[in-house]
């Protein structure tokens, strides 16, 4: 029993030393909540990226591993046709 309590001990302490505000400061719960996105909705296949002249906002891996298809809306179309990322691009303003 005192090993057990021991665990829990060093767990407790270790969760308050690495709590979610140190890690947003470092990027790992934004990638966390990115990736629940992404496993919240397994039948999607097709994401539409808006303001795409801009970089995708999750890891290009995911692309792949997930099969996705991302089309890109951007009332820029060469700050489109410079994200590679795009599988398609529509030019336009989501705005009006």
């Amino acid at each position: 029993m005192d090993l057990w309590k021991n665990f829990l001990k060093v767990n407790f302490a270790l969760s308050h030393m690495f709590r979610i505000r140190n890690m947003s400061e470092y990027g790992f719960a934004i990638e966390y909540l990115r990736l629940a996105a992404l496993l919240s909705a397994p039948d999607i296949r097709h994401v539409i990226d808006v303001a795409a002249g801009s970089p995708w906002q999750f890891p290009l891996a995911y692309k792949d591993a997930y099969g996705l298809q991302l089309s890109g809306v951007d009332i820029d179309a060469d700050a489109m046709n410079r994200n590679d990322a795009l599988d398609f691009r529509y030019e336009g303003d989501v705005c009006n």
